[in-house]
């Protein structure tokens, strides 16, 4: 498959690194740095974790950063991510407050990453959890565990702000301006439930593993598919993405009962998943530097569906012909 690692080499910016005073210094003032392409492949690749790297991350807590514009529904992201996630204690904090947390023996991060290639400047970010472990040498680069990877689906004024500053941003700048359009309390708990789900049986899933649950997509058949209204951003040359596109023709090859949801619309769902009569099915996509991702999620189960193609900027009708 040809995608826009062929047109030169993956530049990538990360957010987490090595001792405390290293954290504090790239971390606290917002800079950020590169990661060896050595380490841990990109969080990209299928991983089976030790018992020790399992028990190194079960011993820390996990940081959940918020964006400067999340701040007034901090509430809103705690409630939502501890109700999620429960293979670690989980703390959400403004990002701003990363000094206080600064510690690497004691936290793990979910932390937004990044990564541009040099002749295509637009970053493509990722939410990863990263453990750093400090070598015992001093005067070697930390080593990190990255145990999983959530692609961010920037959206059109974010991209065009990274073809401004060449596709690398500080740290500090990506949390206090770039927006995602699938980043929300609900959703963002929705693939936390999915990494969890991998995590407890020790394993990271392959980001471009193409996969179904046929036994899930039965299930589907007989139940409503919810699709995020974000989903029809058109991404088009040119676009500033008030563009829509026309969800009956895009949904054209879908074969079940489905019904496009705003975000609020989305958490309240959620919010009352445990009372629904039938499971909660959600669609996703985004685009990074390789492929074009396609999932359908439980919520509750994780991810129960996946296709990738080649890279492409906005959803087909043919996206929609899952079975």
């Amino acid at each position: 498959m040809e995608t826009h690692l062929d047109q030169g080499p993956r530049r990538r910016f990360v957010l987490v690194a090595g001792r405390i005073a290293l954290l504090v210094s790239l971390l606290g003032t917002g800079c950020s740095t590169f990661m060896k392409g050595s380490w841990d492949r990109l969080r990209t690749g299928e991983r089976d974790f030790t018992e020790e790297e399992m028990a190194l991350l079960s011993r820390t807590t996990t940081v959940f950063f918020l964006r400067s514009a999340d701040e007034p529904r901090r509430d809103e992201f705690e409630e939502a991510l501890e109700r999620a996630w429960h293979l670690t204690e989980i703390e959400v904090v403004p990002f701003a407050q990363f000094s206080e947390y600064a510690d690497s023996t004691k936290y793990s991060y979910l932390v937004i990453e990044g990564e541009a290639l040099s002749s295509y400047p637009i970053p493509f970010y990722h939410l990863s959890l990263v453990v750093v472990s400090p070598n015992e040498d001093e005067d070697e680069e930390p080593e990190s565990i990255g145990y999983c990877r959530i692609e961010l689906q920037s959206t059109i004024p974010s991209m065009k702000r990274g073809l401004e500053n060449g596709g690398r941003a500080a740290l500090a700048e990506v949390y206090r301006q770039e927006e995602f359009l699938n980043w929300s309390p609900s959703l963002l708990a929705m693939y936390l439930q999915s990494v969890q789900a991998d995590l407890e049986r020790g394993r990271r899933r392959e980001m471009l593993e193409e996969f179904k649950d046929e036994e899930r997509m039965q299930r589907l058949r007989e139940a409503t598919l919810y699709v995020p209204e974000h989903l029809l951003v058109d991404f088009d040359d040119g676009s500033d993405g008030s563009k829509r596109l026309d969800p009956k023709e895009l949904l054209s090859e879908y074969p079940g009962h489905y019904e496009v949801v705003t975000h609020e619309a989305l958490e309240s769902l959620v919010a009352r998943s445990d009372t629904l009569e039938e499971p909660l099915f959600i669609f996703d996509y985004a685009i990074n530097s390789v492929a074009k991702l396609v999932s359908i999620y439980e919520y509750g189960r994780g991810v129960i569906y996946r296709d990738n193609s080649p890279f492409g900027p906005r959803l087909s009708s043919s996206d929609f012909d899952v079975y």
